[in-house]
Protein backbone atom coordinates (compact mmCIF):
# COMPACT_ATOMS: atom_id res chain seq x y z
CA UNK A 1 0.00 0.00 0.00
CA UNK A 2 1.33 3.42 -0.96
CA UNK A 3 1.35 5.86 1.98
CA UNK A 4 1.31 9.62 2.37
CA UNK A 5 5.08 10.04 2.60
CA UNK A 6 5.93 7.89 -0.42
CA UNK A 7 3.13 9.61 -2.32
CA UNK A 8 4.53 13.05 -1.50
CA UNK A 9 8.09 12.11 -2.38
CA UNK A 10 7.02 10.73 -5.77
CA UNK A 11 4.38 13.36 -6.63
CA UNK A 12 5.50 16.53 -4.88
CA UNK A 13 7.50 18.06 -7.72
CA UNK A 14 4.43 17.98 -9.99
CA UNK A 15 2.38 19.84 -7.39
CA UNK A 16 4.73 22.56 -6.15
CA UNK A 17 2.78 25.47 -4.74
CA UNK A 18 -0.26 23.34 -3.87
CA UNK A 19 -1.55 23.01 -0.33
CA UNK A 20 0.28 20.29 1.55
CA UNK A 21 -1.28 18.91 4.70
CA UNK A 22 0.79 19.17 7.89
CA UNK A 23 1.79 16.03 9.76
CA UNK A 24 -0.05 17.11 12.92
CA UNK A 25 -3.78 17.74 13.19
CA UNK A 26 -4.61 21.34 12.29
CA UNK A 27 -8.14 21.32 13.74
CA UNK A 28 -9.12 20.81 17.38
CA UNK A 29 -11.19 17.76 18.22
CA UNK A 30 -14.73 18.13 19.48
CA UNK A 31 -14.55 14.68 21.12
CA UNK A 32 -11.27 13.42 22.56
CA UNK A 33 -12.27 9.77 22.73
CA UNK A 34 -10.50 6.78 21.21
CA UNK A 35 -11.96 3.27 21.27
CA UNK A 36 -10.26 1.04 23.83
CA UNK A 37 -10.20 -2.04 21.60
CA UNK A 38 -11.12 -3.36 18.14
CA UNK A 39 -14.63 -4.26 19.28
CA UNK A 40 -15.34 -0.66 20.31
CA UNK A 41 -13.92 0.51 16.96
CA UNK A 42 -16.37 -1.72 15.07
CA UNK A 43 -19.32 -0.61 17.21
CA UNK A 44 -18.36 3.04 16.69
CA UNK A 45 -18.06 2.92 12.89
CA UNK A 46 -21.29 0.93 12.60
CA UNK A 47 -23.27 3.44 14.67
CA UNK A 48 -21.66 6.90 14.58
CA UNK A 49 -23.89 9.60 13.11
CA UNK A 50 -22.32 10.86 9.88
CA UNK A 51 -22.65 14.49 10.95
CA UNK A 52 -20.33 14.16 13.98
CA UNK A 53 -17.57 11.81 12.80
CA UNK A 54 -15.23 14.73 11.97
CA UNK A 55 -15.44 15.85 15.61
CA UNK A 56 -13.53 12.65 16.50
CA UNK A 57 -10.70 13.55 14.09
CA UNK A 58 -11.82 11.79 10.90
CA UNK A 59 -11.29 13.74 7.66
CA UNK A 60 -13.62 13.68 4.64
CA UNK A 61 -11.64 12.54 1.62
CA UNK A 62 -13.53 14.93 -0.66
CA UNK A 63 -12.37 17.87 1.51
CA UNK A 64 -8.66 17.13 1.06
CA UNK A 65 -6.63 19.52 -1.09
CA UNK A 66 -6.57 18.58 -4.79
CA UNK A 67 -3.04 17.19 -4.41
CA UNK A 68 -4.40 14.28 -2.37
CA UNK A 69 -7.41 13.62 -4.59
CA UNK A 70 -5.57 12.57 -7.76
CA UNK A 71 -7.28 9.17 -7.55
CA UNK A 72 -10.76 10.57 -6.80
CA UNK A 73 -12.28 8.62 -9.73
CA UNK A 74 -10.86 5.35 -8.39
CA UNK A 75 -12.21 6.07 -4.91
CA UNK A 76 -15.62 6.97 -6.38
CA UNK A 77 -15.75 3.66 -8.28
CA UNK A 78 -15.68 1.60 -5.09
CA UNK A 79 -17.85 3.76 -2.85
CA UNK A 80 -21.57 3.82 -3.50
CA UNK A 81 -22.98 7.23 -4.38
CA UNK A 82 -24.66 7.54 -0.99
CA UNK A 83 -21.37 7.01 0.89
CA UNK A 84 -18.31 9.14 1.66
CA UNK A 85 -14.75 8.12 2.50
CA UNK A 86 -13.54 9.31 5.91
CA UNK A 87 -9.86 8.94 6.79
CA UNK A 88 -9.17 7.39 10.20
CA UNK A 89 -7.43 9.39 12.95
CA UNK A 90 -3.86 8.23 13.57
CA UNK A 91 -4.57 7.69 17.27
CA UNK A 92 -6.99 4.93 16.28
CA UNK A 93 -4.37 2.81 14.45
CA UNK A 94 -3.95 0.37 17.35
CA UNK A 95 -7.69 -0.35 17.62
CA UNK A 96 -8.44 -1.08 13.97
CA UNK A 97 -9.39 -4.78 13.91
CA UNK A 98 -7.05 -7.13 12.05
CA UNK A 99 -8.64 -7.98 8.71
CA UNK A 100 -10.97 -4.96 8.76
CA UNK A 101 -11.78 -3.78 5.23
CA UNK A 102 -10.46 -0.28 4.51
CA UNK A 103 -10.10 2.01 1.48
CA UNK A 104 -6.97 4.07 0.81
CA UNK A 105 -6.73 7.47 -0.89
CA UNK A 106 -5.73 5.72 -4.12
CA UNK A 107 -8.99 3.79 -4.35
CA UNK A 108 -7.58 0.45 -3.23
CA UNK A 109 -9.58 -1.81 -0.93
CA UNK A 110 -7.49 -3.88 1.48
CA UNK A 111 -7.71 -5.76 4.75
CA UNK A 112 -5.94 -4.11 7.67
CA UNK A 113 -2.85 -5.88 9.02
CA UNK A 114 -1.53 -4.46 12.32
CA UNK A 115 2.15 -3.45 12.23
CA UNK A 116 2.19 -3.96 8.43
CA UNK A 117 -0.49 -1.56 7.16
CA UNK A 118 0.89 1.92 6.60
CA UNK A 119 1.09 4.29 9.58
CA UNK A 120 1.97 7.50 7.71
CA UNK A 121 0.05 10.49 9.03
CA UNK A 122 -1.13 13.75 7.46
CA UNK A 123 -3.22 16.28 9.39
CA UNK A 124 -3.63 13.68 12.13
CA UNK A 125 -5.08 10.98 9.85
CA UNK A 126 -3.96 7.79 8.16
CA UNK A 127 -3.99 7.52 4.35
CA UNK A 128 -7.00 5.22 4.43
CA UNK A 129 -10.40 5.07 5.99
CA UNK A 130 -13.95 3.87 5.99
CA UNK A 131 -17.00 4.59 3.86
CA UNK A 132 -19.86 6.06 5.85
CA UNK A 133 -23.32 6.53 4.46
CA UNK A 134 -24.31 10.13 3.76
CA UNK A 135 -27.41 11.39 5.55
CA UNK A 136 -28.93 12.83 2.34
CA UNK A 137 -31.76 10.58 1.18
CA UNK A 138 -30.88 7.75 3.57
CA UNK A 139 -30.20 6.90 7.19
CA UNK A 140 -27.14 8.55 8.76
CA UNK A 141 -25.32 5.42 9.77
CA UNK A 142 -23.41 2.71 7.98
CA UNK A 143 -20.00 1.71 6.74
CA UNK A 144 -18.27 -0.31 4.05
Amino acid sequence: MKGWLSFLSSELSAFEGKDILPMDRSKDLDFEWVPENPEQFEIFVANVPHRIVEGFGFIRYKCLPELYQVEHKEVSKIIAESFELFLIPAEWYSVIPAGYTLIDIFGKVFNFVPAISDQDVRDGCLSYGIALQSPVGSSENGSL
